[in-house]
């Protein structure tokens, strides 16, 4: 199948026939050598060079403000989270001992804590909304600008890069980076109320998530970075096809070509679902497990065995954002490249 810049589409019947074969050649070529740095796991510093001219453009100052309340928003919503599982706790203790005094204290004090947590997580969810929609809007002017009056003969579906991919791109880059904030965050604050219960569930813990994401950075990495990008490439050329009004023929061959991939992904997702699946409820019987002997033994109350699966549950989450996120992760790394390459593209034509 063809692979086309734009560019070149518009000058399809005008150019030369051996001009557009070493020009489709050449693009060939640089599709390739995207597709090989994503199997090889080059995201990382793709995605660190997209975002760093936005926060050393004229935003810079509003752009730190929003992320430094972000950042206040997700702690405190964090720190609140760990209250509320202390409330819980006591609310499980009191009805085990049928202490009914007790019961509606606790009751009070979590209905207190929602009372906070209700505006922080609407202002948190507006905060990050307004941040991913300005980076959004700065992304794309800045690659509209870059474009501007140079040479894209090297590059697909520039179109499809500057809208559907930096749209994505800021999507996925701000929800994966305060994930992660937030994870670290939880992970610190959670691993404490465990290691007070039970230091044996800590180490079982770090075993089990170790153990977890490196199963699933092995099996199912490169594969899906793979074909996030070959799912762009082919989306993009499917527009393109239908922009050129091709014959039946070579669009059939085309929307095929896209098929075969997504059903492909499809396959493999399915794969990580199962596995993460598993993977989740075990999660959920491992705090139980290892706390029901010495709750027999009544060297616990219930209520500590119900804040264990809570802060359990919660450090999982956090020690497997990698396996539960690896889908997201793998197309933000396509999505990178594929703009990096984009900008590297338009800045070497300006020098």
């Amino acid at each position: 199948m063809d692979v086309e810049s734009v560019s070149l589409l518009t000058r399809r019947h005008t150019e030369p026939t051996t001009l557009r074969s070493v020009t489709r050649r050449s693009t060939l070529a640089l599709c390739a050598g995207e597709e090989e740095e994503i199997s090889q796991g080059v995201g990382l510093g793709s995605v660190v060079a997209v975002i760093g001219p936005y926060f050393s453009s004229e935003r810079r100052g509003s752009a730190l403000l929003r992320l430094a309340l972000v950042f206040a928003l997700a702690a405190g919503h964090t720190a609140l989270a760990v209250l509320t599982s202390y409330a819980e706790r006591d609310m499980s203790t009191a009805m085990a001992t049928r202490n009914q005094e007790e019961f509606w204290l606790a009751l009070a004090k979590f209905v207190g804590i929602v009372a906070v947590v209700v505006p922080v997580a609407g202002g948190y969810y507006f905060t990050v909304s307004l941040s991913t929609l300005r980076f959004r809007e700065w992304l794309t002017r800045h690659l509209v600008v870059l474009r501007k009056g140079r040479e894209t003969s090297g590059v697909d579906n520039i179109d499809q890069r500057i809208c559907e991919d930096a749209a994505s791109f800021a999507d996925r880059v701000i929800d994966l980076s305060l994930l992660t904030f937030r994870y670290t965050i939880s992970t610190i604050s959670f691993t404490v109320i465990l290691w007070k219960i039970s230091k044996v569930l800590v180490l079982i813990l770090v075993l089990y998530a170790a153990a977890g994401t490196l199963a699933v950075v092995a099996l199912f990495s490169k594969q899906l970075s793979r074909l996030a990008y070959q799912t762009s490439l082919k989306e993009g050329n499917l527009r393109a096809g239908v922009v050129r009004r091709e014959p039946l023929d070579k669009f059939t061959r085309i929307l095929a070509d896209l098929v075969e991939v997504l059903g492909a992904r499809i396959s493999w997702n399915t794969k990580l679902e199962i596995f993460t699946s598993t993977y989740g409820y075990l999660t959920i019987l491992i705090p139980t497990l290892v706390l029901s002997n010495p709750y027999f033994k009544n060297q616990i109350e219930l209520g500590v065995i119900t804040q264990a699966a809570i802060a359990f549950g919660r450090v999982m989450d956090a020690a497997s954002i990698v396996i539960d996120n690896l889908s997201s992760f793998a197309s933000l790394y396509a999505e990178s490249n594929r703009l990096h390459h984009l900008i590297r593209t338009l800045e070497k034509d300006d020098k």
